[in-house]
């Protein structure tokens, strides 16, 4: 690569080396100034790649972190490893190829413990390689000491303050990775099934009763039959009994009003727990004997006699075997099913009784909804998901996990007589576990205490960033709560917006962030989900190193925030073009500036005024949309600004200024115009792409300013001064007539420097039209040009602004 071109691999990688050197990104914890704290999105770390999505998401926010520091705040912008709970042990079972229960707890989180820090410095390479702002000696991890200590002062808190209970009840089971999970941990499948149609005969009858079920397999744990109290086809088996085929079991026929008389032949038959209206059922129905069929790994146990030891799947089969031989199927319907799955498996959930602790979320819908309106949301509409959630909420919150690597309980319990024991909060972390109960034995004098072996969803700990970036508990930042901005994906709205306002609110009576912005996410060309299983998995640091950080950052910023971005690989390709253009056009600037002094303020031009003008309704514009976090806009405003206005239209224009000795006088101008006009554009671009913008304004802006980076300079400010709306005008009509030229000579096939005599007929005054002649001429290579002024036409588009004529080509 020439001396002279721009080389973006070794700038990049020397400007993130100068910022780490300079702790140019630091937060100060003594500055005086107005603090401005991120609750940065901790990342799983369960990923051996990461693909543009993730530096997409991971940019757009970054890019408000540089624009707020360079208003003069000082930006609290840490990093945090979301690395205990689920996903981690997910991603180490299949990686390792291992079976948590196989293996024991202190081998399994090893091995979790391996793949974090492995996982963490893939992120800090990312991270790094895009040159982001990050305070890197504000990194925390989930499963560290301080989260670890937040999420059981925060345990601790909420049992103090009631909010938390510990219940037997049925719960939802994943069955492959076998624990109990929480509400917001599903999602919806759709998928295709049977509904059987199944004969049950009326005890010391004749009589069946056909009732319809999709779960055969759960025939085993049937204990009753119910009909609609107002269904007048089986207002007379009521109080009977039905022998079910296949186990023979005797069960009553109840009448109900959860019996649904438009779905199947309007008879149910209940079988605890195959969903969450059996749950309801149990409850109306103390009466009725539970029988628990399913083991926690989905084989059936041996309350299902002859099927013990099956899986579902093998015990549908058998159960519809019998049936057949009975011949009890009346009949078969295929239908469409949406099942509720584990996220993280795509397992369909089961449901099982499991001691478990639970945040009691249901009683307090309306507040949680109240603070969820004290935060402005960005985009506004987003707000409405988190309120939609909320309504739709069925269960509390349950935070109790059968897995290994996650946050201990800080419980233990008395044998005895089962009183919880808890630790002191001077005492935390604690890991019961591992450590006996601090004060020896409980209030009843039993010394036989039993530790809590579950740990908590790693959402107990999630939720709480904004406490463990302020250290509560600790040496607490004071007055740092709530957080300046939640930065995070829309499909998590339900999870971590939802559980960190709950927690805000328990523990604070407060909201945990003023400003929250939702980001949609990155997705491959034919706009599919990024996937290794779809094979469009596209490697970030692979498009990083083909073209260069500053354009894959630029790729991030084309979508309006909230939208899910295509990834583009044209788009990241214009980006690297501008930085090119930006390179070239700032070494132009600079070949004409060797003898501009600096401080002088030169009387400007008609042309000078109408550059400034334009810039600075830039700067307001843009300024008012980052500050909304608005990041698109400002981005296209000024790569408009910059390759229409400056470099097509200002730079030609003055070009005439530096090589007409006859218009020396108004060179300095333009000079002043070029320079400030520049640096104005640096500023504007520099919170997408950095890198560029830091190498040109060491080169040619750093002997003037004397502050370290570009990214610490004040934001522009408007100038009203330099605001003149007749230069504008003007201006506006210059740009007219060269465009025509332009266009003119393009049509023509001759070139733009061959000379031209031209008619103009135009709106403009005599005396306007002179101040901007020479300008004109210079540009268009007029020898001469005839101008008539006339009322009859307006201000609008080219064709019916003015008539534009050539007379004489040379």
């Amino acid at each position: 690569m020439a001396k002279d071109q721009y080389n973006p691999h070794e700038t990049e990688a020397k400007w993130q080396e100068y910022w780490k050197k300079n702790n140019v990104f630091s937060f100060d914890q003594n500055a005086d100034k107005e603090v401005y704290s991120i609750d940065t999105p901790p990342p799983y770390a369960s990923a051996a790649h990461l693909h543009v999505g993730h530096g997409m998401h991971y940019s757009q926010f970054e890019f408000i972190a540089r624009f707020q520091r360079m208003l003069g705040k000082n930006v609290f912008f840490p990093m945090g490893y979301d690395d205990n709970g689920l996903p981690t042990e997910r991603y180490v079972e299949k990686v390792h190829h291992v079976d948590k229960s196989k293996v024991s707890r202190k081998e399994f989180i090893a091995l979790c413990l391996e793949e974090t820090k492995k996982a963490g410095k893939n992120y800090y390479d990312l991270f790094t390689q895009l040159g982001f702002s990050i305070d890197w000696s504000l990194l925390y991890q989930t499963i560290g000491p301080r989260a670890r200590r937040v999420a059981q002062l925060s345990f601790l808190d909420l049992h103090k303050k009631r909010y938390l209970e510990r219940t037997d009840r049925p719960t939802m089971w994943c069955t492959f990775c076998q624990t109990t999970i929480a509400q917001a941990d599903l999602d919806d499948l759709e998928r295709s099934g049977t509904l059987y149609h199944v004969k049950a005969n009326v005890k010391g009858t004749e009589e069946f009763v056909t009732f319809a079920t999709t779960r055969p397999e759960l025939m085993m744990a049937c204990i009753a039959i119910t009909v609609h109290p107002s269904d007048k086809r089986y207002e007379h088996l009521v109080g009977k009994t039905a022998v079910i085929p296949g186990s023979h079991a005797e069960v009553p026929i109840l009448a109900d009003e959860m019996t649904k008389m438009d779905f199947g032949s309007g008879v149910v038959y209940w079988c605890p727990f195959g969903d969450m209206n059996d749950i309801e059922f149990v409850a109306k129905h103390p009466e009725l004997e539970v029988k628990i069929i399913l083991n926690p790994d989905g084989t059936l146990n041996e309350f299902a006699g002859k099927y013990e030891g099956m899986t579902a799947l093998e015990a549908r089969k058998a159960v519809l075997s019998e049936w057949r031989a009975e011949n009890v199927i009346e009949r078969e319907e295929s239908i469409n099913q949406v099942v509720n799955v584990h996220e993280r498996c795509k397992t369909p959930v089961e449901f099982l009784r499991q001691k478990q602790w639970q945040i009691k979320v249901l009683d307090q819908k309306d507040r949680l909804i109240a603070q969820g309106r004290k935060v402005n949301w960005y985009p506004d509409h987003m707000r409405v998901r988190y309120e939609h959630w909320v309504q739709n909420l069925k269960w509390n919150w349950g935070i109790s996990r059968q897995r290994y690597f996650g946050v201990p309980f800080p419980v233990w319990y008395c044998d005895e007589c089962s009183k919880v024991l808890l630790p002191d909060e001077s005492q935390l972390p604690v890991d019961p576990r591992e450590e006996q109960y601090p004060k020896g034995s409980c209030t009843c004098g039993s010394t036989k205490i039993s530790p809590e072996m579950d740990v908590m969803d790693t959402w107990m700990t999630s939720s709480l960033t904004p406490e463990i970036n302020a250290d509560w508990g600790g040496k607490e930042r004071k007055n740092f709560l709530p957080m300046s901005l939640r930065p995070q994906a829309h499909d998590i709205i339900r999870t971590w917006a939802f559980y960190t306002i709950v927690k805000s609110y328990f523990h604070h009576k407060r909201v945990p962030w003023n400003d929250i912005m939702i980001s949609g996410h990155g997705l491959d060309e034919k706009g599919k989900k990024i996937s290794k299983s779809a094979g469009n998995f596209i490697v970030a640091q692979d498009v990083i190193k083909k073209y260069s950080a500053d354009a894959f950052r630029f790729w991030a910023a084309e979508t309006k925030l909230g939208e899910d971005l295509r990834y583009q690989e044209k788009d990241v390709a214009t980006g690297q073009k501008l930085l090119v253009k930006l390179y070239n056009a700032a070494r132009f600037v600079f070949m004409q500036l060797s003898d501009f002094d600096r401080a002088s303020k030169p009387e400007l031009t008609t042309i000078d005024r109408w550059l400034m003008t334009k810039l600075h309704k830039l700067i307001v514009s843009s300024t008012k949309q980052w500050k909304e976090y608005d990041y698109s806009r400002p981005k296209a405003h000024t790569e408009q600004f910059f390759w229409h206005q400056f470099c097509d239209l200002y730079l030609e224009i003055v070009k005439d200024r530096f090589y007409d000795e006859k218009r020396a006088d108004q060179k300095p101008a333009a000079q002043y115009g070029l320079y400030h006009a520049l640096f104005s554009v640096l500023q504007l671009f520099a919170p997408i792409m950095p890198h560029i913008t830091e190498e040109l304004y060491h080169k040619y802006y750093w002997s003037d300013k004397k502050i370290k980076s570009v990214h610490v300079t004040s934001w522009p400010a408007a100038d009203d001064f330099l605001v003149d709306e007749q230069a504008e005008k003007i201006g506006d009509f210059a740009v007219q007539v060269i465009e025509a030229a332009r266009k003119y000579k393009s049509e023509k096939k001759v070139s733009l420097k061959t000379p031209v005599t031209a008619r103009i007929v135009g709106p403009l005054q005599e005396d306007e039209w002179l101040l901007i002649v020479d300008d004109v001429k210079g540009t268009i290579k007029a020898q001469d040009i005839q101008y008539t002024f006339t009322e009859e036409i307006k201000s609008g588009p080219v064709e019916e602004s003015f008539v534009f004529e050539i007379i004489q080509t040379s």
